[in-house]
């Protein structure tokens, strides 16, 4: 698995799909690392490929991003 770290320095160079916003870490107990879209329901999509937040059909340019950094999609 790709570091959360180096999938967010891929989306701040523009090698990431564009729909992509950033990464974050978990905060809280029981909260995974999620990537956020920047779609108009600012979706959040966990590690384990349930949604945080929001939702939205993926693209197979977003989902072979995720599961070449280790995401389940």
């Amino acid at each position: 698995m790709t570091s959360l770290n180096q999938m967010q320095k891929e989306i701040l160079t523009k090698k990431a799909p564009k729909s992509f916003e950033r990464v974050d870490k978990p905060n809280f107990p029981f909260e995974q690392p999620h990537v956020h879209f920047n779609d108009a329901e600012k979706s959040a999509l966990n590690i384990d490929g349930t949604w945080k937040h929001g939702g939205k059909i993926l693209t197979n340019i977003e989902k072979k991003w995720l599961k070449s950094h280790g995401w389940e999609v």
